[in-house]
């Protein structure tokens, strides 16, 4: 629903848009890693959705 809202109201471009997938992101001290080593690098919004990891080790 989110993302549905942010493409109607053109806060992102799901082709334009690109972001940095380093594999790993901290929260309040805790460091949650993609199960892909290195994460997923540079990618559109659309990669991100389809790569959407969801699962951390």
């Amino acid at each position: 629903m989110t993302t549905a809202a942010a493409v109607e109201e053109k806060v992102v471009d799901l082709e334009k848009d690109h972001f940095y997938d380093s594999g790993s992101v901290n929260v309040d001290g805790s460091v949650l890693k993609c199960w892909k080593a290195g994460g997923h690098g540079e990618q559109t919004f659309l990669q991100v959705l389809q790569n959407s990891c969801n699962l951390y080790s």
